[in-house]
């Protein structure tokens, strides 16, 4: 492998590219198909692990630019007096001093996530919630209580943690929030989470990267909202939606945003979360519509995954 100019302009056209794609299939288009979904997230999947390596691959298939990349850029190849560096080289340098001092960021927010002393023990006082859990997943769940108006989460990536905030919930709203937090656990959802912040900290310097999170962030959240809520009634639909808008109204976004690698019930982007209410509370019944957005969108997934 190695370090060269073009996976970083790659990576700069593949998230220009994957962030219209979200926003087509999520304000425009607004057809989130069912079937074959599973396929879509693990091609992104791929391609985020693609941007989080920089370097070429033995088997990359390099697109030469003969005329165009030469006359733009032709200048980052000539040397300075600092060491004979070129500009090219200098540049490579604050990308990879900054990479780290991002990811060593990243770690720091997650030291700094202390919730052991707001940890609830499966006592008669609490039961009722572990009780509550096991009907999600068999795996071995803790639950803390905070006393802060903060969104429900789900953190850790080993041992997950509830999160859940000092707002009282009736049952049907506290099995809701279960079923969409240990959701994202066990679609594996905070696993790519680190991932997307990862390729945030790596290419920290394109802008395009943190809408491509915001974006990715809203399509798993649609995605887990349309499998809670597959085969439900009208009205249950109505409730879960006023339950995203009910909690929204009461969390505090600053006391949020300090749950570092976490996924949040209500997220912390008001855009995101009309769009996910629209998703809710519109009826997609166009089965041919949703065949042919299958199809489109898997195949759109593929050829910008061999293209990455």
């Amino acid at each position: 492998m190695e370090l060269s100019l073009g996976p970083f302009l790659t990576c700069l056209t593949t998230s220009m590219i994957l962030t219209v794609y979200f926003y087509y299939v999520l304000y425009r288009k607004k057809t989130f198909f069912a079937q074959g979904k599973r396929f879509v997230f693990i091609g992104i999947i791929l391609i985020l692990l693609r941007m989080a390596v920089p370097l070429n691959f033995p088997f990359t298939y390099t697109l030469r630019s003969e005329h165009i990349l030469p006359t733009l850029i032709g200048f980052l190849y000539d040397t300075t007096p600092f060491h004979g560096w070129s500009i090219l080289d200098i540049l490579y340098r604050i990308v990879f001093i900054g990479a780290v001092i991002q990811l060593i960021r990243l770690l720091i927010s997650k030291i700094r996530l202390n919730i052991k002393g707001f940890e609830v023990k499966d006592t008669a006082e609490y039961h009722h919630l572990y009780e509550l859990a096991s009907h999600y997943t068999t795996d071995n769940i803790r639950i803390a209580v905070l006393p802060d108006t903060i969104s429900p989460a789900i953190t850790g990536l080993c041992t997950p943690t509830l999160l859940l905030p000092d707002i009282s919930f009736t049952d049907t709203e506290l099995e809701y929030v279960f079923k969409h937090e240990l959701m994202h656990y066990k679609k594996h959802d905070l696993w790519i989470t680190l991932l997307v912040d990862v390729v945030c900290c790596i290419h920290w310097w394109n802008p395009l990267i943190y809408l491509l999170k915001k974006e990715y962030t809203l399509f798993m959240e649609v995605s887990n909202d349309q499998a809670i809520l597959q085969n439900s009634s009208r009205k249950e639909h109505i409730q879960y939606a006023n339950l995203i808008v009910s909690t929204a109204k009461t969390v505090h976004y600053r006391q949020c945003a300090h749950h570092a690698l976490s996924m949040n019930f209500v997220g912390k982007s008001p855009s995101n979360l009309r769009t996910r209410i629209k998703f809710i509370t519109t009826d997609f019944t166009d089965e041919k519509r949703k065949n042919i957005s299958r199809i489109f969108q898997s195949a759109f997934i593929t050829i910008l995954l061999i293209f990455s």
